[in-house]
């Protein structure tokens, strides 16, 4: 028992110092797995393309996006679930961002200058991605036997500070239909 005590002592002795690390905590490797098990699932499409949508805006001049708050080349979008099982429910998207600008717009990540991307719904205000995410929490209500439907978004260029110059404009959003 007092050789079991002294090397206790000497193991919490060693720790302490440093020496050796009680515990490792490596909390920036971490990997979170989200999922939800429903009843309700559907199959999603963006404009028709279940795979890798793009949404393409159209070719702007710098003079349309040169003042402060400027906008141009709003292009609308659909996302549409289709398939599902036939029963009554409510539905939504949850859109997420990491890359936003400062007004909680989407970052632009190609080469033109002064510009993002704005999203919005029914030429309503933008979404603000300031927090990462924007979740349009009523965008389907499914009534038995319907078993698909549609919500149409608008993508647009925006300039915060105006005076945007020429170059590609990238822009990348995630989504994920929530079950309600």
């Amino acid at each position: 028992m007092m050789k079991l005590t002294k090397l206790s002592l000497i193991c919490l002795t060693v720790a302490s110092t440093g020496l050796i690390p009680l515990t490792s905590y490596a909390a920036p490797n971490d990997i979170t797995f989200i999922g939800e098990v429903n009843a309700n699932t559907c199959a999603v499409d963006i404009n028709g393309d279940a795979v890798s949508p793009v949404v393409l805006l159209p070719t702007v001049s710098e003079v349309d996006l040169s003042a402060v708050g400027s906008e141009a080349g709003v292009t609308e979008f659909s996302i549409n679930i289709n398939g599902c099982d036939g029963t009554s429910f409510t539905a939504g998207i949850l859109f997420n961002s990491g890359l936003t600008d400062g007004a909680g717009n989407l970052s632009n990540t190609g080469t033109a200058g002064n510009v993002s991307v704005a999203l919005t719904k029914d030429a309503g205000a933008n979404f603000d991605f300031t927090s990462g995410s924007h979740e349009d929490t009523s965008a389907f209500v499914i009534t038995a036997p319907d078993d698909s439907g549609s919500e149409v978004y608008q993508a647009k260029y925006r300039s915060e500070a105006g005076g945007a110059t020429a170059g590609t404009v990238i822009a990348t959003v995630n989504y994920a239909i929530t079950y309600y």
